[in-house]
């Protein structure tokens, strides 16, 4: 294993289920963000958002269990799992008047949480939100019998860099430095978790889509996505616009605000950071 790569101002605190999850926690005394990552990622691929909003925000960015620099183990990482995990975060930091900001998969456990306890937060900022579609058991599994099949011939590197370019509209030369430390993070893991974490919870978020129930969620909730979206739809089996399902979830909900941003995929919240930072102050003030 390598040197630790997780930087040193991370903060621990123990969940329910025993595992120690990393987060930071900056910024001052302003209204709570608690940012969830996606699928493999961890707390700093919020980084350009953080560094904008921390003047005005508490801005807590925490790795999942199983994910960046949080303690590893034979989890389950189903979105059942996550959104109790975070739920529990929540309630141990003593979080109030909160905001939750979920990207891609983090979106999807977000939602899940707010319709477990519904009292976990105040506000959603869902930025190119899992669980929209729904994918029927043929479906889950072709997807399945290929993504395992196809997880033998790549090892953390190429895993990792296919996971997060093919998010980009267009790639920007800053977003070395994100794959650089998610390889490292990853590298530093126990042989394979990587790939079973990330297996898992693939195979979770196909079973268990949030968009049947999106009517039961209360907070006000604002949903990004990015117009080049080239994972949202899944076009393999879905081939419709990112918009048309964008659209069809968001009516389905009780109080939410679509914005589709141009030029953009679906790593929304860095390659066009700017925009979504100043949806995120609107929306919280």
């Amino acid at each position: 294993m390598n040197s630790n790569p997780c930087p040193p101002q991370l903060q621990f605190v123990e969940l329910y289920n025993g595992c120690k999850v990393a987060y930071s926690d900056t910024g001052g005394t302003g209204p709570a963000l608690l940012f969830v990552h996606g699928l493999g990622a961890y707390g700093g691929s919020w980084q350009k958002n953080t560094t904008a909003l921390s003047n005005e925000f508490r801005c807590i960015c925490l790795d999942l269990p199983g994910n960046g620099c949080s303690q590893t183990g034979d989890y389950p990482y189903t979105m059942d799992f996550f959104a109790r995990s975070v739920i529990d975060f929540i309630g141990r930091l003593g979080l109030r008047n909160l905001t939750i900001v979920g990207h891609s998969m983090g979106a999807q456990i977000s939602m899940t949480a707010v319709l477990m306890e519904p009292a976990c937060c105040d506000r959603l900022v869902l930025c190119a939100p899992a669980g929209f579609e729904r994918f029927s058991m043929q479906e889950q599994l072709m997807y399945n019998t290929s993504l395992s099949y196809m997880s033998w011939f790549s090892g953390n590197e190429q895993a990792i860099h296919q996971l997060i370019r093919v998010g980009f509209h267009k790639v920007p030369v800053d977003v070395a430095t994100l794959l650089d430390t998610m390889t490292a993070i990853a590298d530093n893991q126990p042989a394979r978790h990587y790939k079973l974490m990330t297996e898992r919870c693939i195979t979770s978020m196909l079973a268990e889509p949030v968009y049947p129930r999106l009517g039961e969620i209360r907070q006000p909730a604002l949903v990004i996505f990015g117009e080049q979206d080239a994972m949202i739809p899944n076009q393999l089996f879905h081939p419709l616009t990112t918009r048309k399902l964008a659209v069809s979830g968001v009516k389905r909900m009780q109080k939410a605000e679509l914005i589709m941003l141009p030029n953009c995929g679906h790593m929304v919240m860095w390659e066009c950071a700017n925009a979504v930072n100043e949806a995120i102050r609107r929306f919280v003030d």
